[in-house]
C-alpha cells in the first residue's frame, strides 16, 4: 500500500501480466474440471445403461431362464409351510380366549 494516501501502488506490466496469466489459468483449470465433470457423468450414465441392458446371466449370450412351473409349485407350497408355522407359533402364544365365554356361563 502507498502510505501517504492509503492507495495500493500501481502495477508493474510484469506483475499485472502475472495477474491476467494467473487469472486465465484459474478460468482454464475451471473449465477443464467442468469438462471433466461431464465426462465422467456421461461415463457413469453408459455405464449404468449397459449394466441395466446386460441380462443377470453369467454368460451374456445366454438369455435369462425362468423357473418351471414345478419350482413355482415348490416354491409356494413352501411359502404355504412357513406361514402354517408361523400361525401355529402365533397360536401357542396367544391365549385361546374362545372357551371364555363358555367357562363363564358354565359358572353362573
Amino acid at each position: 500500500m502507498n502510505f501517504c494516501d492509503g492507495r495500493p501502488p500501481p502495477l508493474s506490466s510484469a506483475a499485472a501480466a502475472a495477474a491476467a496469466a494467473a487469472a486465465a489459468a484459474a478460468a482454464a483449470a475451471e473449465g477443464a474440471a467442468a469438462a471433466a465433470a461431464e465426462v465422467a457423468a456421461v461415463a457413469a450414465a453408459l455405464v449404468a445403461a449397459a449394466a441395466g441392458a446386460a441380462p443377470d446371466s453369467p454368460h451374456r449370450s445366454e438369455p435369462l431362464r425362468r423357473p418351471s412351473q414345478q419350482q413355482q409349485q415348490q416354491q409356494q407350497s413352501k411359502q404355504q409351510q412357513q406361514q402354517q408355522q408361523q400361525q401355529k407359533k402365533l397360536r401357542r402364544t396367544q391365549p385361546d380366549l374362545s372357551s371364555f365365554g363358555k367357562e363363564c356361563m358354565q359358572q353362573r
